[in-house]
């Protein structure tokens, strides 16, 4: 039990005590009488013999969670462990989570409890916010934690903070453009914009690689066509044409001029919602630039 002195001249008492390394510690009370000195230097006994580490556990928040996040970030990307656009996408993810879960909310905080919370607020948000979003925005949540479960920052169990009927209900989509969907599209959409589909579904090119095409990227006599993909080393790819829908929509999609010389299709910022408004128009079920590269990886599988 922690002693109490006054130094010779002061009128404060100290506390005279070890703490949890076993060092003597005679701190000031800041008390003059002797009843409440007595009580100060016990709190500060127990504090000073308290693991550190749980008082760092404690004192931890959302703030620290989001600098250690970055500095992964970073140095993921600076290893080549980790796309640049992967990177960006943990960054944007990260920044949604901070607007409710602010940065000086304590990690201690953040719960299965907690996050189902957050996900109830971002429904009633307003907007669309599907499962799919929900569970990136997890995946961002439970890598933060994770780093500062690494440094002993936080202690909370990363499988439970994804409720088990979100896991339930989330499937990974398999959808993919039928012949027939594919005339009513071709309808739907503008000239330029359809260009742009059917250069996709002919090399099975990723959305953000449409506006980097160029026509030379074809080369007509081997039938190769270069993917300048930049999210891992492979995406960056020649693609063989060796299916006659891929040919018959390649020509289609060469067939114009540049659209934003020297790129051949130029830049499209609104494609997903520009995709799902000329679906609702065609009448077929909802699509997105993904679905287009899993047709073309279906139709390739189907063909052996």
């Amino acid at each position: 039990m922690a002693d109490i002195f006054r130094r010779k001249g002061r009128n404060y008492y100290y506390a005279d005590f070890h703490d949890f390394e076993g060092k003597r510690r005679q701190p000031c009370t800041y008390k003059t009488r002797e009843r409440e000195a007595r009580a100060e230097a016990e709190r500060l006994e127990r504090q000073a013999l308290r693991d550190p580490a749980d008082v760092a556990r404690e004192r931890a928040t959302w703030d620290v969670a989001l600098d250690l996040l970055e500095q992964h970030l970073e140095e993921s990307v600076d290893a080549g462990r980790m796309s640049a656009a992967t990177a960006l996408f943990h960054a944007a993810k990260a920044t949604q989570i901070t607007r409710m879960f602010t940065p000086a909310r304590l990690l201690a905080s953040i719960t299965p409890a907690a996050v189902r919370d957050y996900l109830a607020a971002r429904r009633a948000g307003g907007g669309r916010y599907s499962d799919h979003t929900a569970v990136k925005e997890l995946v961002t949540l439970r890598l933060a934690l994770q780093l500062a479960r690494e440094r002993g920052l936080w202690s909370g169990d990363l499988d439970a903070l994804q409720p088990t009927e979100l896991r339930a209900r989330y499937v990974p989509r398999d959808r993919v453009i039928t012949g027939a969907e594919l005339e009513a599209l071709r309808a739907a959409l503008p000239r330029h914009r359809w260009r742009a589909v059917a250069w996709a579904l002919a090399t099975g090119a990723e959305l953000k690689t449409w506006s980097d095409a160029r026509r030379a990227d074809y080369d007509e006599a081997q039938q190769l066509v270069a993917v300048r993909g930049t999210k891992r080393e492979a995406r960056r790819r020649l693609v063989p044409v060796v299916l006659y829908p891929c040919a018959f929509l390649l020509a289609d999609a060469l067939d114009g001029p540049d659209l934003a010389p020297p790129y051949l299709l130029g830049s499209w910022p609104n494609a997903q919602r520009d995709l799902r408004v000329a679906a609702e128009r065609a009448g077929i079920p909802h699509l997105s630039p993904n679905d287009l590269r899993r047709t073309f990886a279906t139709w390739h599988a189907e063909a052996g």
